[in-house]
């Protein structure tokens, strides 16, 4: 495999681990809390996140390995804002709580969960790079 197409493959890794995860901890009596966690980055994350994996795909067609290795960094950050507007527009669609209450407190931990998952996705991402490297089942860009 070359080294774009392992980057396109790794675009799966946040839609593909928690339905993993979720599938196995619904056969447990008690869903642990991270369970818990990438169930709702799902829920709440999943849509803004395969438009942004389809624009990095559409933006992406023709680029090396490198620019895709540096969209993989970025993306997370990418992810707060599409986030927010998501979960705004949930919020306004359900008449869950008043929008007042997603400013202050709400807004840094769910921004913290973000960028955590996703910095944890990237970090997978890489090191399954660094591995594939390391066994040579990853053809380098030529």
């Amino acid at each position: 495999m070359n080294e774009v197409t392992y980057w396109k493959a790794s675009l799966v890794y946040p839609i593909a681990l928690p339905v993993l995860v979720i599938s196995w901890a619904w056969t447990h009596p008690q869903i642990p809390e991270w369970a818990s966690v990438l169930g709702f980055s799902l829920v709440y994350g999943g849509a803004q996140y395969l438009l942004l994996a389809v624009g990095a795909l559409v933006l992406l067609r023709q680029r090396p390995a490198r620019s895709w290795r540096r969209a993989a960094l970025i993306a997370p950050l990418l992810m707060v804002p599409a986030f927010w507007f998501g979960f705004a527009l949930y919020v306004v669609w359900d008449g869950v709580f008043p929008l007042s209450s997603l400013l202050g407190f709400q807004a840094i931990y769910f921004t913290r969960i973000t960028l955590l998952l996703g910095y944890s996705y990237v970090g997978l991402a890489f090191a399954g790079y660094a591995l594939l490297r390391s066994i040579r089942l990853l053809e380098p860009e030529a």
